[in-house]
């Protein structure tokens, strides 16, 4: 897996959409926000790097919606040794409250990361035998957020666009800068998405 892959994978995602909403036209009337699946493309967040996810809707009332999402992210993964990827699989459950084409979202969940680091095995036994040669393993880590999100429902045409502020909170992790039992970092959301 490398970034060109990664590129051209989020560009056909894209155009997909901007194709899907040229072809609706003008005269299709469509109440979006009441739509009850959404396919969604977001930079940074819960995914770090990007997401592509389905969400479900269920309809509290009129104006309130419970979510559940799950996306996937696949990233070059930042080992020198050879080259490996990163997965990240973000899950969400939230709240929206509508009114006319605006959407308000309160969410929180938790993404499941796996990814490799370099490794240089150390014990008593091989002590003096350096340099050792260093390996590549797997690691998997869960870590939870919540998103408080916007999205603007292009107005009879199933497009809407989508803004947050997400913070992220990590585990104590080894050799990091995460050394407290909780560590929270912030991240912020854009993208756009596409409701049926």
């Amino acid at each position: 897996m490398n970034m060109t892959i990664t590129s051209r994978t989020i560009l056909i995602l894209f155009l997909s959409f901007t194709i899907v909403h040229a072809q609706k036209g003008d005269d299709s009337i469509l109440s979006n926000s009441n739509q009850k699946n959404n396919l969604q493309l977001e930079f940074l967040g819960k995914g770090f790097y990007y997401s592509v996810g389905y969400e479900r809707k269920f309809e509290i009332s009129e104006k309130v919606n419970f979510g559940a999402n799950i996306g996937l992210c696949l990233f070059p993964g930042m080992t020198s040794l050879e080259p490996s990827s990163e997965i990240l699989v973000p899950f969400e459950l939230n709240t929206s409250i509508k009114k006319l084409q605006n959407e308000f979202i309160i969410g929180a969940g938790t993404t499941f990361w796996k990814y490799q680091v370099n490794y240089i095995p150390i014990t008593n036994n091989n002590l003096n035998q350096q340099p050792l040669t260093p390996e590549l393993i797997s690691e998997t880590e869960w870590f939870a957020h919540i998103s408080f999100e916007y999205r603007l429902h292009a107005k009879s045409k199933p497009l809407f666009y989508k803004l947050g502020y997400i913070p992220l909170f990590f585990d104590f992790t080894p050799n990091s800068k995460f050394t407290n039992s909780l560590n929270y970092q912030t991240s912020f959301t854009i993208g756009i998405g596409w409701s049926f």
